[in-house]
């Protein structure tokens, strides 16, 4: 069980202790913090064996505690990554060991398109995940292999080349001047000189 009482806070203490103490602190400090939720998801859990309704209290972090007691998520990915509902909920729907893996290792490989959509791995935090990562990487229930992540790209890749706007217009050569003004393929016509500022202004003069 854990204590129901705990030492106040030193501000003073802290502001004297050097960055090694405080990074160990911190360490602790979240390890404390998963070991509360953990104690936290045990009484939820107990409650709704009881009969009890807690659907009030399912907010916030609170989300999360129902899957932590029926251990569907382990509760450090919860202290680290709170707030990230899409890396969370994706991280959920994985095997508890691979959720340990991860609350352990921090990072994951993923796949991104180098020149001539080459395949190139990076290792990333898993913190600085994109939403788009966070489906790469993840889904049915798995961690994709670098394989799966990169076939994915290719077809994003390729559903985006297909999607681009085409273009409504066709080059001409057919120009005139005409006094102040460039007639193009005779039936539209621009200023000389607001051609020039625009030309300037784009920085192709």
């Amino acid at each position: 069980m854990l204590p129901t009482k705990t030492n106040s806070f030193d501000i003073v203490a802290v502001k004297s202790m050097t960055i090694q103490d405080l990074k160990a602190e911190l360490a602790k400090t979240l390890t404390v913090t998963a070991e509360c939720i953990m104690y936290i998801a045990a009484i939820w859990r107990e409650l709704e064996e009881r009969g009890e309704d807690l659907s009030e209290l399912r907010h916030g972090m609170m989300t999360y505690i129902p899957l932590i007691a029926t251990n569907q998520l382990d509760a450090r990915l919860v202290v680290n990554y709170a707030g990230q509902k899409t890396l969370l909920s994706s991280m959920a729907k994985l095997p508890l060991k691979e959720q340990q893996k991860l609350a352990e290792k921090g990072t994951l490989d993923v796949v991104i398109l180098g020149d001539d959509n080459k395949q190139v791995i990076k290792e990333v935090k898993i913190s600085d995940l994109t939403a788009a990562q966070v489906y790469q990487t993840m889904g049915d229930g798995k961690i994709k292999t670098p394989e799966q992540q990169y076939q994915i790209l290719l077809v994003r890749n390729k559903v985006r080349s297909k999607s681009k706007p085409k273009k409504t217009y066709r080059l001409t050569q057919n120009l005139k001047i005409d006094g102040k003004n460039l007639v193009i393929a005779g039936k539209h016509a621009v200023s000389i000189e607001l051609l020039k500022k625009y030309l300037e202004d784009n920085n192709e003069l």
